[in-house]
């Protein structure tokens, strides 16, 4: 049971929930093009825009990204299969195979037909007249079809069905099970949905108390250093546990993102909708854009003056991802190691941010990440009313106080954020001097320090860090990996996580194949 809720099985599901995650921002790109250039706002500016061949063009790129939004659920089924087992196409041929069983054999049973199908509680899932399972189905079968696949894909038949065997064993396998798995939800998932349903009201409904916005931006913060965030904000931002809305053509779309995306094409029809998802993502826009910049003004002011041309590089970079792209790892990480209490603060200015934002009922959505981009292709330029100007009210405010208290507290209490300890604490390192290093040696130095491939039980990454499940956590040199350019090194669970920012991946790559040679 302990080891069923460690948090290295929490940090993998996560990381498998990522997988798909990452597609957001390109489907969302997509998405926002196509509607704003479709908006009458930017039309009534710009004319030519009403040309067919312009409005064909916007179509497409809404189509185009509709279609991820819209087939979440076999998306979550795939890729959590292939992340779960290591990029193993059988489990995600297995997971799709069982994502459409399972749904066909709902309909048979409940006697869903297409007709019935716009019917609530109902819905279509590739075509497939089923329940409303939303992307739930997905994360189910996905964890399934890895399970089945890690347990069959050796599987041996007799002589004669031997063409049957090992991993072309394990979508059949699935296929049945999907079957068990169909006849339970069928009888069981709408007594969930009911529940859901309710969570959903009053999480996204109109009378949500303003607390509820504070609380959910705490904690989503708060998740990030263990790499939880994603199993928080998942069911909120793509199930019905975030909300339902039905769409002009009589679809019913789940989550705050999904219900967002969707409102904003519908207002593009009809002027009277109204936008009323996006109250778990507006919050994200003020502390990103304007106070975490300010947090990077902060350190750099209180930098010692002989390290504040080396320091200002690394801070306007992270400042800049933040602001360009809504990733704010590379600048939380760099003073959540040396001022755990400064990123307490930050975790309340996020809540505030997010309440503050659902008072002054401001709807804003983001595909990828609330930097500037997002803010611009779902906040500004589709000119549907929604009050984007108080983000820059509430962000400027936001952005003195998180100046002045991180200036404060970095200077009474000798905060050791960069720029203001000796070289071994502070060293920083630029674009060329990454580029000079030589990346192989770095890889072989990072596995020595994290106490050799012996020591080493499983190794992944996602944007920034370098997650390592270890089997000896005294093995591993904190003081050595931050000498080879991690930012930080945090202990969690049976594993440690090594903050390298951008190159964290690469380095997770390097590693494998250092490991995957010697054993060969």
């Amino acid at each position: 049971m302990k080891k069923f809720f460690s948090f290295d099985l929490f940090q993998r599901v996560g990381k498998s929930f990522m997988v798909i995650i990452s597609l957001l921002p390109a489907a969302g790109l997509l998405l926002g093009i196509g509607t704003t250039l479709q908006s009458p706002y930017l039309i009534e500016y710009m004319p030519f825009l009403e040309d067919g061949a312009w409005q064909t063009f916007a179509s497409l790129m809404k189509g185009a990204g509709s279609a991820i939004f819209k087939n979440l659920g076999i998306l979550f089924a795939i890729g959590i299969a292939g992340s779960w087992t290591g990029g193993k196409a059988g489990a995600s041929i297995a997971a799709f195979v069982g994502y459409v069983v399972m749904h066909t054999v709902i309909g048979i049973v409940l006697g869903i037909t297409p007709e019935t199908a716009s019917q609530p509680g109902y819905t279509t899932e590739l075509g497939i007249p089923t329940l409303q399972v939303g992307v739930f189905g997905g994360i189910l079968m996905g964890f399934v079809a890895a399970a089945l696949y890690n347990k069959y894909h050796d599987f041996k038949m007799p002589e004669m069905l031997s063409f049957f065997g090992g991993t072309r064993f394990v979508p059949i396998v699935t296929a049945g099970v999907s079957i068990i798995m169909a006849l339970i939800l069928a009888f069981v998932w709408p007594y969930v949905q009911d529940f859901i349903f309710a969570i959903g009201n009053s999480l996204a409904g109109e009378n949500t108390p303003p607390f509820y916005m504070f609380i959910y931006g705490l904690v989503e913060r708060a998740l990030i250093p263990f790499g939880l965030h994603h199993i928080f904000y998942i069911p909120i931002r793509f199930s019905e546990v975030g909300g339902s809305y039905t769409t002009l053509a009589g679809s019913i779309v789940s989550g705050d993102t999904a219900m967002y995306m969707a409102q904003l094409a519908d207002k593009q029809i009809n002027s009277a909708i109204d936008i009323t998802a996006g109250r778990f993502m507006a919050g994200k826009f003020p502390f990103i854009l304007f106070g975490l910049p300010a947090v990077a003004l902060a350190m750099y002011h209180t930098a010692k003056p002989e390290n504040k041309k080396a320091v200002s590089g690394l801070l306007l970079t992270a400042a800049g991802t933040a602001v360009l792209t809504g990733i704010t790892e590379p600048l939380e990480f760099t003073f959540l190691f040396v001022a755990p209490l400064l990123y307490v603060f930050h975790c309340l200015m996020a809540g505030l941010s997010f309440m503050l934002m659902y008072m002054l009922d401001v709807n804003i959505g983001y595909a990828g990440g609330a930097g500037i981009i997002d803010f611009s292709l779902f906040g500004i330029l589709p000119g549907v009313g929604e009050p984007w100007w108080l983000v820059i009210v509430v962000g400027l405010a936001m952005a003195a106080v998180y100046y002045f208290v991180f200036r404060f507290a970095i200077s009474k209490w000798n905060l050791l954020t960069p720029g203001r300890g000796d070289e071994t604490s502070n060293r920083l390192y630029s674009k060329q001097d990454y580029q000079d290093k030589n990346k192989q040696k770095q890889a072989l130095s990072v596995l020595a320090a994290l106490g050799g491939e012996e020591n080493i039980k499983n190794i992944d990454a996602c944007i920034t860090r370098l997650r390592v499940g270890v089997k000896d956590k005294t093995q591993v040199n904190h003081d050595e990996l931050k000498q080879l350019g991690a930012k930080g090194v945090l202990e969690v669970g049976n594993g440690v996580q090594a903050i390298f920012g951008p190159t964290a991946e690469i380095l997770k790559n390097q590693i494998l194949e250092i490991i995957d040679n010697k054993t060969a």
